[in-house]
């Protein structure tokens, strides 16, 4: 009996903290997200990016794309790295 309660309880955890693992993985994506949309903007609105710039968006791109990106941000970073670079 003991060694089933202590089970139910590890399968309990696990199940928690799975959820709670999906719930940073979503959140921290939606946050990459929103600062990818908002570097774009910036950028476009002054008409240009700087290599600091694009290396900066490439490289919460590529976070953002290893936490399961969707391809949402695809069209814009094609967008993005066509503005013409100005340092």
């Amino acid at each position: 009996a003991m060694v089933t309660a202590i089970f139910a309880y590890v399968i309990k955890r696990i199940r928690k903290n799975d959820a709670e693992t999906t719930a940073v993985k979503y959140g921290l994506q939606a946050l990459l997200r929103n600062e990818l949309r908002n570097a774009y903007k910036e950028c476009a609105a002054r008409g240009y990016a700087s290599t600091a710039d694009r290396d900066n968006y490439e490289n919460m791109y590529s976070q953002y794309h290893k936490l399961g990106a969707n391809g949402v941000m695809d069209d814009e970073r094609r967008k993005f790295l066509n503005l013409p670079i100005n340092d």
